[in-house]
């Protein structure tokens, strides 16, 4: 798998979040779950039998590394080394934005074979039924829109992407963070419960998101590539998540569109990326202040070539395929992320 550049594949050490209704212990875990409600700054609690001494100790160690980033619990200055590496201040000079709509052309999507539970209903099919998901006149959705290249550093606005879970489904298969920033995935579905998963970060547990509790955390703790899946047995139900160095960018709804703003003004990298099937379209722009410059893109899909990118039919489902029907693929795998070229990012490595 390719991966941006500064992607660690070390372990990851996200701390415990504050349980909400229910927990799930990993196995390294042991003893059961324990309630952290101090903040994601805080060191993971020790184990029963630790000492008082050991638990000053603790706090010290953690207390050295220096201040927390607010979004996730690693050390404010790791998050500055990967996204301001030259201790830039904030831009603050003359700002453009860049808005348009993103289509495919070429050939129809494939569909996509899985089976829901009834519980689900069509939520899952409209969300995951197809490789590529289109709205009308061929709108092209969960295409991850970056801007790169440009003079300047532009923080992100908050430390928290939201995420929605609802009817077996994610609210979309592309979700993009700035580095620092954290996860929170709410569930608003009246009934049933999920269990968010952030493949690619080793979690010591995993919080259900039940029916009306509290959004659930998940803090992935280096730049790359990870997975959003779902623990109860819904395969199909998965996201390519991507943790950035920058914060100038989105990501297209069923419309195809798409607004970026607060881009210094000067030259800059528009860069279209559909994970789906590993395909990006590449455009340099000249940014203007106070102006917002109109710009479009069209990714083509081949069913040949680019379907070679998606997992192979299984055989039940090739035996069930009509004739003469579009192909079918297989439902990506919530085991592990997948092999995508992951987008350009704008601070050389560490």
């Amino acid at each position: 798998m390719r991966q941006p550049r500064g992607f660690s594949e070390s372990t990851f050490m996200p701390n415990l979040q504050h349980l909400a209704l229910f927990c799930i212990s990993a196995a390294i875990i042991g003893a059961g779950c324990k309630s952290n409600d101090s903040g994601a700054g805080e060191a993971a609690a020790p184990s029963d039998s630790a000492s008082a001494e050991e638990l000053r100790a603790a706090r010290e160690k953690q207390r050295a590394k220096g201040p927390m980033a607010p979004g996730i619990p690693v050390p404010r200055v790791r998050v500055d080394v990967a996204v301001n590496p030259e201790h830039l201040e904030p831009y603050s000079g003359p700002q453009g934005a860049i808005e348009g709509t993103v289509r495919v052309s070429g050939d129809a999507s494939p569909d996509v074979a899985f089976e829901a539970s009834a519980e689900c209903g069509e939520t899952p099919r409209a969300v995951y039924g197809k490789l590529l998901r289109e709205g009308a006149g061929r709108a092209l959705a969960d295409v991850l829109i970056t801007v790169t290249e440009y003079n300047g550093y532009v923080p992100a606005t908050s430390d928290v992407r939201p995420v929605r879970a609802q009817g077996c489904a994610y609210d979309a298969r592309t979700i993009g963070l700035t580095y620092g920033q954290r996860m929170e995935v709410a569930n608003v579905d009246p009934s049933l419960s999920y269990l968010p998963t952030l493949i690619g970060a080793n979690a010591p547990a995993r919080i259900v998101a039940a029916p009306g509790s509290s959004p659930v955390k998940l803090y992935p703790m280096e730049v790359g590539h990870y997975a959003l899946a779902d623990g109860m047995a819904r395969p199909w139900m998965s996201a390519d998540v991507f943790v950035l160095r920058y914060s100038t960018f989105a990501v297209t709804g069923l419309d195809g569109k798409f607004r970026i703003g607060r881009i210094p003004a000067g030259r800059a990298k528009v860069t279209a990326f559909l994970p789906a099937i590993d395909k990006e379209v590449e455009k340099v722009i000249a940014v203007k202040g106070d102006e917002t410059l109109s710009l479009d893109f069209s990714i083509e899909f081949d069913a040949k070539r680019d379907g070679l990118r998606a997992k192979p039919v299984p055989a039940a489902a090739s035996a069930a395929q009509p004739a003469g029907s579009a192909p079918v693929v297989a439902a990506p795998s919530a085991s592990a992320p997948k092999a995508v070229t992951a987008p350009k990012v704008i601070a050389p490595p560490r």
